[in-house]
C-alpha cells in the first residue's frame, strides 16, 4: 500500500509521480464474478495542494519553522491561496445627533481565502515575509480582502507596509492601502505611502475626506504636509442621525468635517487655508423664489450652499463649528434669496439662531424672494415661537410689513400659529394693521380670541386691539362685563371701521351684550361716517332691544310735538312733551291737565279726532299718534320732525314706562311682610 510518507520519500525528479500518485483507504467489499469479493476505495491526492495548504495553515498559526519546512518542498506554491478562519479589523461609525461622529473598532471572524503572505503582513510576522518573499511570493497578489499591503495598512503595522512597499508594491495596492490606514486612523502608514510618490492627488483627496469626517487629526495633519488639496472635492457617503443624512456626495473635506460635526478638523481645515465658498448639495429644503414657499425635497436633493449653511442644517450642540465658519463668511450674505438667520429659522435651530443674533445679524433682514419676508414673518408663519421671542428680544420691529403688507401678527394668524398670536401680542403687535388684511372668518375668529383672553388676563388694551368692539362682536357676555369692570375701554369708541361696541352686537343680533352695553351707558343714536346707525345694523331680536332704547330715550328726553287741543276741534299749539320715568306721567306743562298718567298710546288719530278735524289738512299728517289716559281721555300729537317712525317710536316708548310702571306698583303691593315671631 503507497502512504504519504511514501510520496514525500520519492525524488524530486519524480515530481509528475508523486501529483498524480493515488492514495488507497477505506476497505470495503464488493463482486466479482458472483462472488463477494474485498476491495480497496482509490482516492486521487494534490500533492502540490496539501503541501501548499499547510504552508498557509503555518502562516496561519505563526509557525515559522513549520512554514520553512513547507518552502523546503520544491512542490509547495507560494502564491497559493488558501482557506483559514481569520479575525478581521473593523471600523463602524457610530453617529451621534449633535456631537461628533466616532469611530469604534470591532473584529469580525470569517472563513476567507487568502495567501501565506497576506498572513504574514495580517499578522506583522517581518520574519515570515521576508522568506515569502525571497521565496518568490507576489507581493502584488490581490485577493478577496485585498493586497498583502492592504492587511499591513488596516492593522497598523508601518514596518510590514514598509517591507512590501521595498518589495515592489504596486500603486493599486498602494492606494488601496492608504484608503485604509485613513479609515482606520493610522498617520504612521499613512505618513510612508505619502513618501512612496505612488498615490495619485485623486486618492489622495478621498483619503483627506474620508479621515475629516472620521474625525482623526493625526491623518488629515499628515495629508496636509504632504501637500494634498484641502479645497479638492471627492465623493464619500456622507451619514448623520439628526437630520437624517445617509448619501453619497461630492464634497470637500470641510463638508465632511461639518457633517460629522467633527470640530477639531474644522479648526484644522481652516488653518490650512480651506476655503468657505465651496458649495454642495447636501440641504433637505429647497427655495421657490418665485413663491416664497419652501419645499421638503430630501436630503441631498435641494440647492447646493456652503460650510455655513452646512453647519447650520447639521448643528454641532457647542456651536463652535458654526462660530469658526462665520470667521470667514458674512452673517448677512444672501444667497438663493436667503440669508443664514432664515435658513436656521426654518431648520428650527434655535441655539443656531441665538449664535447668529449675537454675532450681529440682522434680525429685520429682508429675504431677496417673495413676497420678502423678514426673519420674524418666516418665524411666525411656520409657527417658531422660540425663535420669535429671540428675534423680538433682538429688536425685530413687531409691525413691519413683508413685501405683500402683512405684519407677523397677520402671517400668524392666516396660518393659525396662536402660539406665536399670544408672543405677538404680548409684545405690542398694532391689531390696528389687522383691519386692511383679509382673514377667513376662522382666523379672525383665532386671532380675535387670542387677544381678547390676552387683554383679560392683563387687564388693559394692547397694540390697538379694540378688546371691547371684539367681545361685544363675539358674544361674549363676561368678557363684556369684565372690560366694562377694568373702565379702561369706552363704551361709544370707535374702532377703525366706524362701529362702536354697541353697533357690532347688534349687527351680530347679541341680545344680551347689546343691554349690558345699553345699561352701562351706550347710545343707540350715533352713526359711522357712512351713514350706518345702531338701528340700520341691528339683526334679529337685537333690533328690537335697540327700538325699546331709542323710544325710551326719546319719550324720557322729551321733544317738541304738536299738540292738538279738544280732541281735534281747537287750534293746535306747539309744546315740548315728555315721560316721567318710573310714573309713567306724560307731561307739557305745568297745569293738572298737562300731567296725565297714560296707559296706552297708538299711532294715528281716533275716530273722534277724524271727525272733528273733518276737512283739515293735518288730519293725515303721518306723524301723528295719541295716548289714552287712565281717566279715559284721549290727547292727540303730531311729530314736528321724523313723521311716521317719529310717531311709532313715542307710541314704543309710551308703552314701556306704563309697562315698567305697572310691574314696579306690581312688585312693591305684592310684598309679604312676616310678623315678628317674638
Amino acid at each position: 500500500m503507497v502512504t504519504m510518507a511514501t510520496v514525500r520519500q520519492l525524488p524530486s525528479a519524480d515530481l509528475r509521480v508523486r501529483r498524480e500518485m493515488a492514495v488507497f483507504a477505506h476497505g470495503g467489499v464488493g463482486f466479482r464474478g458472483g462472488r463477494m469479493v474485498s476491495a480497496q476505495q482509490v482516492f486521487p491526492v494534490d500533492y502540490e495542494v496539501e503541501v501548499s495548504q499547510r504552508l498557509v495553515e503555518a502562516a496561519k498559526r505563526g509557525d515559522l519553522s513549520a512554514a520553512i519546512e513547507c518552502l523546503a518542498d520544491p512542490c509547495v506554491d507560494v502564491n497559493f491561496v488558501g482557506a483559514v478562519s481569520l479575525k478581521i479589523r473593523k471600523a463602524v461609525v457610530v453617529l451621534h445627533e449633535e456631537s461628533a461622529d466616532e469611530v469604534r473598532i470591532e473584529y469580525e471572524e470569517l472563513r476567507t481565502y487568502v495567501s501565506a503572505l497576506f498572513l504574514a503582513a495580517h499578522s506583522a510576522d517581518i520574519q515570515l515575509a521576508r522568506k515569502l518573499l525571497s521565496a518568490g511570493a507576489d507581493v502584488n497578489q490581490k485577493l478577496f480582502l485585498g493586497f498583502a499591503m492592504t492587511a499591513a495598512a488596516k492593522e497598523a503595522h508601518a514596518d510590514m507596509a514598509e517591507l512590501l512597499l521595498k518589495s515592489g508594491a504596486s500603486q493599486q495596492a498602494c492606494e488601496e492601502a492608504l484608503l485604509e490606514a485613513c479609515c482606520h486612523g493610522h498617520a504612521t502608514v499613512v505618513d510612508l505611502l505619502m513618501a512612496s510618490d505612488l498615490i495619485r492627488p485623486r486618492v489622495a483627496v478621498r483619503g483627506l475626506i474620508m479621515s475629516s469626517a472620521r474625525g482623526f487629526v493625526n491623518v488629515v495633519e499628515s495629508l496636509l504636509k504632504h501637500g494634498v488639496d484641502a479645497n479638492a472635492t471627492g465623493r464619500l457617503l456622507l451619514q448623520s442621525a439628526k437630520p437624517p443624512l445617509h448619501t453619497n456626495a461630492d464634497c470637500s473635506a470641510l463638508i465632511a468635517a461639518v457633517v460629522s460635526r467633527q470640530v477639531s478638523i474644522v479648526k484644522k481645515l481652516l488653518e490650512a487655508g480651506a476655503e468657505t465658498d465651496v458649495e454642495t448639495r447636501l440641504g433637505g429644503w429647497s427655495w421657490d423664489r418665485a413663491t416664497g414657499e419652501e419645499i421638503r425635497v430630501g436630503a441631498g436633493l435641494a440647492e447646493p450652499y456652503g460650510p455655513a449653511w452646512c453647519a447650520i442644517e447639521y448643528f454641532e450642540s457647542s456651536g463652535t463649528i458654526l462660530g469658526l465658519l462665520l470667521r470667514e463668511h458674512p452673517l448677512n450674505a444672501i444667497s438663493n434669496g436667503r440669508a443664514l438667520l432664515h435658513h436656521a429659522i426654518l431648520c428650527s435651530n434655535v441655539p443656531a439662531v441665538d449664535l447668529l443674533l449675537k454675532a450681529g445679524a440682522d434680525p429685520d433682514l429682508l429675504a431677496r424672494s417673495a413676497p420678502a419676508p423678514r426673519p420674524i414673518h418666516l418665524a411666525a408663519r411656520l409657527g417658531r415661537s422660540e425663535i420669535l421671542r429671540r428675534l423680538l428680544a433682538a429688536g425685530c420691529h413687531v409691525d413691519s410689513r413683508m413685501g405683500s403688507g402683512h405684519t407677523a401678527l397677520t402671517v400668524a394668524a392666516v396660518h393659525g400659529q396662536r402660539e406665536c398670536l399670544c408672543i405677538l401680542a404680548l409684545a405690542g403687535a398694532d391689531f390696528g394693521l389687522v383691519s386692511h388684511c383679509r382673514l377667513s372668518k376662522e382666523r379672525r375668529d383665532l386671532l380675535e380670541g387670542v387677544m381678547l383672553e390676552l387683554t383679560l388676563e392683563n387687564s388693559g388694551a394692547a397694540g390697538r386691539f379694540c378688546a371691547l368692539h371684539c367681545a361685544a362682536r363675539r358674544g361674549d357676555q363676561n368678557a363684556v362685563v369684565q372690560l366694562l369692570q377694568s373702565r379702561c375701554f369706552g363704551v361709544d369708541v370707535a374702532d377703525a371701521d366706524g362701529y362702536t361696541p354697541l353697533m357690532l352686537a347688534a349687527k351680530e343680533g347679541h341680545v344680551g351684550v347689546c343691554r349690558l352695553l345699553i345699561a352701562s351707558g351706550a347710545r343707540c343714536g350715533v352713526s359711522t361716517g357712512r351713514g350706518e346707525t345702531v338701528l340700520s345694523l341691528a339683526r334679529g331680536e337685537a333690533e328690537g332691544v335697540i327700538l325699546d332704547e331709542l323710544a325710551r330715550a326719546l319719550v324720557v328726553g322729551g321733544a317738541a310735538l304738536k299738540k292738538h287741543t279738544k280732541e281735534g276741534r281747537g287750534k293746535p299749539h306747539v309744546r315740548t312733551a315728555r315721560m316721567v320715568d318710573g310714573e309713567g306721567v306724560l307731561t307739557w306743562g305745568e297745569g293738572r291737565r298737562r300731567n296725565v298718567v297714560c296707559c296706552e298710546a297708538e299711532v294715528g288719530p281716533s275716530s273722534g279726532f277724524v271727525k272733528n278735524r273733518k276737512g283739515k289738512a293735518d288730519v293725515a299728517e303721518p306723524g301723528l299718534f295719541r295716548v289714552r289716559t287712565v281717566d279715559g281721555r284721549e290727547v292727540h300729537f303730531s311729530c314736528l320732525a321724523g313723521g311716521a317712525e317719529a310717531a311709532r317710536l313715542w307710541v314704543r316708548g309710551v308703552r314701556l314706562l306704563f309697562q315698567s310702571t305697572c310691574k314696579q306698583v306690581f312688585f312693591s303691593k305684592s310684598k309679604v311682610c312676616i310678623p315678628n315671631p317674638s
